[in-house]
């Protein structure tokens, strides 16, 4: 086994005493090392004038040629054999060497062999299928990254501060890396430490590129005429309730949260009698014919002092209700004339309670079981939050 490497300080201690005079076996005894080791260190002071490791091009083997022809001798008799198994034949021949030392020194030993197997040459079949796989594509790199035409986002005063900065510190350290989180840091701070008249410079270009932003922005936009966004749908009798008592109840409870409010909103909805409820459904008939006429996006109605009364329904009214409401739709549809006979049918059959109430626009029915009302005060609740 080879011994430690001596230190430079020892090696000049070797030196010294020769100049001195002394002989190789004095500074041997004296210095406690072995007459071989004097002799080449001294050799190479003589050779070089120093006793420095010099740079050699290359790297020592550290299994020697004795250890390989044994190896390889094992390999020979066992060929299956792991690199941890050749490893622990090392180990027991006094030579501890690591298994990629090993697996450098026989690249192929073991059944699987250690080097990667050579590519079968391509038929021209392939290659011509390759080549026409590559050409189809070409253009996939440029349709992956940015798109030029986008316009640039605005800057702020500290960004073009920061830029700034950043482009001083390049010219006068070019090579110096530098590490964002401090560099940010120290802009941040002398950035705090200027005064408005120092901050003006940059104030002014980001209103600069403001103006610039926005002019880019209205050169993007899409010509007129094209696919148009479709009309909010109107609104049910319930969600013009919802909007009109809102401001009511937050006044009488302040600091009500959202799922409280939507719960008594409910309540009270559920409260009203048929005849309470009339007026919203009538608003909530004449958004809808708005919405199916195409005239324009729906707006909320304007908010009418309505009152609202805590009292039961009475179900002995429901018929009687049911055709005041027939009465007041038939009175719609002769005012707007411009509806067919299938719509009157629809319409009909719609104040004979056959439909739901929901917020994408169904007609309205005044005679609604519980269930439904709580299935629109979820509804509300969840548009509301």
């Amino acid at each position: 086994m080879k011994g430690k490497e001596l230190s430079e300080e020892f090696r000049d201690k070797v030196v010294q005493r020769h100049k001195l005079g002394e002989g190789y076996k004095k500074i041997s005894n004296t210095l406690g090392i072995s007459l071989s080791t004097v002799r080449s260190i001294i050799r190479k002071w003589r050779v070089y004038g120093t006793t420095q490791t010099l740079p050699r091009s290359g790297r020592p083997s550290k299994i020697n040629s004795w250890a390989k022809r044994i190896l390889a001798l094992e390999l020979t008799m066992r060929p299956n054999a792991t690199l941890k198994e050749l490893q622990t034949s090392m180990a027991e021949m006094g030579e501890n060497v690591h298994r990629s030392t090993i697996a450098r020194s026989f690249p192929n030993c073991s059944r699987n062999g250690r080097s990667a197997p050579r590519k079968q040459s391509q038929i021209n079949n392939n290659v011509e299928s390759r080549m026409a796989f590559v050409t189809k594509h070409l253009d996939y790199t440029s349709k992956m990254g940015k798109n030029p035409a986008k316009p640039r986002i605005k800057m702020s005063s500290y960004a073009y501060f920061v830029h700034t900065c950043r482009e001083e510190h390049k010219k006068e350290h070019p090579e110096a890396t530098l590490k964002f989180s401090e560099f940010s840091k120290k802009c941040s701070e002398r950035w705090k430490s200027m005064s408005a008249e120092e901050k003006s410079k940059y104030v002014d270009l980001a209103e600069l590129d403001k103006v610039r932003s926005e002019m880019e922005m209205k050169s993007q936009l899409p010509p007129k005429g094209g696919k148009k966004t479709p009309n909010k749908s109107p609104p049910s009798a319930f969600f013009i309730f919802c909007d009109e008592l809102q401001p009511q109840v937050m006044e009488e409870t302040p600091g009500i949260s959202l799922s409280e409010l939507a719960k008594k909103l409910g309540e009270k909805w559920i409260n009203l009698t048929a005849e309470d409820k009339l007026p919203y459904e009538k608003k909530a008939a004449e958004l809808k014919v708005k919405y199916e006429k195409g005239k324009g996006p729906v707006s909320m109605p304007t908010k009418a002092a309505t009152p609202v009364k805590d009292e039961a329904d009475d179900d002995d009214d429901d018929d009687d209700d049911d055709d005041d409401d027939d009465d007041d739709d038939d009175d719609d549809d002769d005012d707007e004339g411009d509806d067919d006979i299938d719509d009157e049918d629809s319409e009909d059959n719609d104040d004979d309670g056959n439909s739901d109430n929901n917020h994408d626009g169904g007609k309205i029915d005044s005679g609604k079981d519980d269930e439904g009302q709580s299935n629109e005060v979820d509804e509300y609740n969840n548009d509301f939050v």
